[in-house]
């Protein structure tokens, strides 16, 4: 989540907001919601306490949902989408999920493992064409800062779990400098979702966006979320502000990343 260039292109953004305002109005550790008079109350609250929330925060647009026994029991929308054309924010309103992206590829990856596509503790290299494994990795065994045995080690299993050693950043360095021997250690890594969505798409012929589709977004009725860019979000999506409140330009993901592409809602 870019929080520093921009206040509202992200569910993140709204979800941060949720989760302070549920430690202010009901204690450390919330309360479960036992029935729908306890959500209702919640909820006023919350669309009581949410604008004020976003007014110091100078955030023009929101959009919040409440997950309780794996379900949405209320999702709310609050301001406008653009502050220049003052069109409000709707339940249907798409944010950049940035890098809530990671939880929904990490589903899907291990809806691939169940199905035996993958396998969490296979070395990652094994999965692909050695002429595709030697692009990626362009320098010698001696090279200063480059261990091509730790490389070899990655698994799915270290790439979801953040301790592959690889570095962070939307696109993997050419030879993948690993910082420390794979599971061995924690770094936040989008370089190892990378890598990992590369092998998934390899295994299955298939694009990132198609396998989000059939292995998320159908089976759980997800029909506005999508890991691609389309010109229909140019008019259901909330639009990114900088620091000062000016409107930036929508990113425009053509090609599914891993670690940060999906447009969704909150709901």
């Amino acid at each position: 989540m870019r929080t520093h260039s921009k206040l509202s292109h992200s569910v993140a953004s709204g979800c941060l907001a949720l989760v302070l305002s549920s430690v202010s109005l009901v204690a450390q550790k919330p309360e479960p919601l036992r029935s729908d008079h306890d959500v209702t109350a919640l909820a006023a609250k919350l669309e009581t306490f949410i604008p004020s929330l976003m007014e110091q925060g100078h955030v023009p647009g929101m959009s919040v949902a409440i997950i309780r026994g794996g379900r949405v029991v209320w999702d709310g929308a609050f301001g406008v989408k653009n502050v220049e054309t003052r069109e409000p924010v709707t339940r249907e309103t798409r944010f950049e999920a940035a890098s809530l992206t990671k939880p929904l590829f990490a589903y899907a990856m291990l809806r691939l493992v169940e199905e035996g596509t993958l396998d969490l503790d296979t070395p990652l290299v094994d999965y692909l064409p050695p002429d595709r494994v030697e692009r990626f990795i362009r320098h010698p065994l001696d090279r200063e800062g480059f261990r091509r045995d730790w490389l070899e080690r990655v698994t799915a299993r270290h790439v979801l779990s953040h301790s592959s050693g690889m570095p962070h950043g939307e696109r993997p360095d050419p030879h993948y400098p690993l910082f420390f021997e794979p599971g061995t250690r924690f770094k936040y890594s989008a370089a190892g979702y990378y890598l990992l969505q590369l092998v998934a798409e390899h295994r299955t012929g298939d694009s990132l966006q198609v396998i989000a589709q059939t292995q998320v977004f159908t089976p759980l009725g997800m029909k506005n979320s999508s890991m691609v860019w389309h010109d229909e979000l140019e008019h259901s999506s909330a639009q990114g502000h900088g620091l000062l409140g000016n409107t930036e330009e929508f990113r425009k993901y053509r090609r599914a990343h891993a670690a940060a592409s999906m447009y969704t809602t909150a709901g």
